[in-house]
């Protein structure tokens, strides 16, 4: 909108004032006529700067853990990928207290958000209670998962006992979920299978593993296998994917 005032003899100018919500970056140009004489102005409209920090999803399935040990104090970060960064500064979150296994928190530490995909950084401390998995319902900018920390048996006089467990091929899992237990002699007392949200969905007490385990039932999606050994008491557990 021009704005009234009187003509200098000679050289001067005109002033507009601009006013509206531009609905668009871009360029915005005017047409101007004064006394006759026509020009065009225009004005660059920028994006909006982001106040709020937002990801378009968070992958605690490819997060970085390590485990803890019942009854011993733990101290450790995870680290949880996300893409979809809007590069906004974030603050420390508060504490999220572990289900499953208990005594655990969970803490975000503050950062910045990469343009793009980055990583959250949380800091794990506490005590755990019991063997199994402790898991952390993680939310962030509206965008959430769980993540999960095994936690092992505490060392004992059989911790020499060598014990693990092969989920084999093929990767997703289909209906049967085969594995293969190291050392073979190895005797296995419990199988347990979870799901994301820590609900046990399949247990069995003595099983016989030389066959598979039938998953037909399960609904696609992460889960987590735990194995307890009979004779050192050894647990070992292992993430999953049914599709």
């Amino acid at each position: 909108t021009l704005q009234a005032g009187t003509l200098a003899t000679g050289n001067g100018n005109l002033v507009y004032n601009i006013s509206g919500t531009p609905t668009s970056a871009g360029t915005a140009t005017f047409s101007i006529s004064f006394g006759g004489q026509t020009c065009s102005f225009s004005v660059t409209i920028n994006n909006a700067i982001p106040i709020n920090p937002s990801v378009t999803a968070l992958n605690c399935t490819n997060a970085q853990t390590t485990a803890g040990t019942v009854n011993t104090t733990y101290s450790g970060t995870a680290t949880i990928p996300y893409t979809g960064g809007n590069g906004v500064a974030y603050t420390s979150g508060a504490s999220i207290s572990s289900t499953g296994v208990t005594g655990l928190t969970a803490t975000l530490q503050a950062g910045t958000l990469a343009t793009g995909n980055g990583n959250l950084v949380y800091v794990i401390s506490g005590t755990p209670n019991a063997t199994g998995t402790a898991l952390f319902a993680i939310n962030f900018s509206g965008q959430t998962c769980a993540l999960n920390i095994n936690v092992d048996a505490a060392t004992t006089s059989n911790n020499d006992y060598p014990f693990d467990f092969i989920i084999q091929p093929p990767h997703p899992q289909k209906d049967n979920l085969k594995l293969t237990i190291l050392p073979s002699s190895s005797i296995v007392k419990n199988v347990f299978i979870y799901d994301a949200s820590g609900k046990i969905v399949y247990s069995s007490s003595n099983p016989n593993l030389s066959i598979s385990i039938n998953i037909s039932n399960l609904s696609n999606g992460v889960y987590m296998i735990k194995l307890v050994e009979a004779t050192a008491n050894k647990i070992r557990t292992k993430k999953f994917i049914k599709e």
